[in-house]
C-alpha cells in the first residue's frame, strides 16, 4: 500500500516537471505565434539548460530512491508515457491560449476602426451654434 502512495506521489512529481518543461518551450514565444519550437536550435544555452534538466528528471525519478525519497525502482513505462502525455498538454493549452489572444487581437483591431470611424463622423456646437466636425482633416 506504500508503494503504491509512492508511485502515485511519483507519477504526479514527475507529470508537473514536464509540465513545467515543455511550458518553458511555450515561454519562448507570448505574442501568439504557432510554432513555439521555432528558432529552438539556435539558443544552445536554452537547449542545454532543457536537456540537463530533463536528463537530471530521468535520474531523480528512476535512481534517486533513497536520496529524493521517490519510489524504490522509478516508474513503470506506462506512468512515464502518462506523465509525457500529460506534460505535453501545456503545449496543446498554449495554442489554446494563442487562438484567444489573436482573435482578441483581431476584435480589438475592428473595434479601432470603428472607433475611429464614429469619431470621424462626429460633430460638435460651437459658441454661435454652428457646427464643425471633428474629422482629422482640419
Amino acid at each position: 500500500m506504500i508503494r503504491i502512495r509512492f508511485i502515485t506521489l511519483l507519477f504526479f512529481f514527475n507529470s508537473f516537471v514536464w509540465m513545467q518543461l515543455f511550458n518553458e518551450v511555450n515561454s519562448r514565444h507570448l505574442k501568439g505565434e504557432v510554432n513555439v519550437f521555432s528558432g529552438i536550435q539556435n539558443n544552445t544555452l536554452f537547449c542545454s539548460i532543457l536537456l540537463i534538466t530533463a536528463v537530471l528528471q530521468v535520474l531523480i525519478v528512476e535512481f534517486g530512491s533513497v536520496a529524493f525519497a521517490v519510489a524504490e525502482g522509478g516508474l513503470e513505462g506506462k506512468y512515464w508515457l502518462m506523465s509525457l502525455i500529460i506534460g505535453s498538454g501545456s503545449l496543446v493549452v498554449q495554442q489554446i491560449i494563442n487562438l484567444i489572444f489573436n482573435a482578441s487581437v483581431h476584435y480589438k483591431g475592428l473595434r479601432m476602426k470603428r472607433r475611429l470611424q464614429k469619431d470621424g463622423a462626429m460633430s460638435t456646437r460651437q459658441a454661435d451654434g454652428s457646427t464643425r466636425s471633428h474629422s482629422h482633416q482640419e
